[in-house]
């Protein structure tokens, strides 16, 4: 692509992020992320879903995010089968809106996660579940390989307050990367 279309569509994509931050949506989506702060898990995860459920219907690319961090939330809440339950949608509307080569590190991420908690009986049915759909898509859960330059991102999107991982963006150039869950531009720290 010429350097000159490259940067129009940059600037496009920029503009529409800074339009977006107005929105009820992102306002609901910045309220999700500090109940989750303040460790109000359960009003989190009710936003997170909601959120998921709309996104769905508009065909926006974040909605398995969405699913997964209400997954998170329930899981915290201590709402261990429907928590399971959204972690599994998550994962499966992932492969659904090609997103199918970001699962493996995502998984990893999550198994890791229920690991830490303690959450045993959760972590073997998604576990079970996660290994027949990586089946079906030919695909295994990644092995720890960060790579260094992509974790001088803010931890958290300067936009929504969601936590950033570095491996599991979408990166645009070795400079910035798209939130999953607002998709705004979010640029390294230098």
């Amino acid at each position: 692509m010429p350097k000159n279309r490259s940067s129009r569509l940059w600037r496009s994509a920029r503009r529409r992020a800074l339009q977006a931050r107005n929105r009820p949506g992102l306002q609901r989506l910045k309220l999700a992320h500090k109940l989750m702060e303040s460790e109000k898990y359960s009003q989190a995860g009710i936003i997170f879903e909601e959120l998921g459920v709309a996104a769905i219907g508009r065909g926006i690319p974040r909605a398995p995010q969405l699913f997964l961090q209400a997954g998170r939330a329930q899981l915290l809440a201590g709402a261990a089968t429907h928590g399971t339950d959204l972690l599994i949608k998550g994962t499966r509307l992932m492969s659904k809106m090609g997103q199918a080569d970001r699962l493996p590190i995502v998984s990893r991420r999550i198994l890791s996660e229920l690991h830490e908690f303690s959450m045993d009986q959760e972590y073997r049915m998604f576990e079970s579940e996660l290994r027949r759909l990586l089946s079906e898509l030919d695909l295994k859960i990644a092995h720890n390989n960060r790579v260094e330059s992509h974790s001088k991102l803010p931890s958290k999107c300067p936009y929504c307050g969601g936590t950033i991982h570095p491996d599991e963006v979408d990166w645009h150039n070795n400079y910035s990367a798209t939130c999953d869950y607002c998709g705004s531009f979010v640029e390294i720290n230098t």
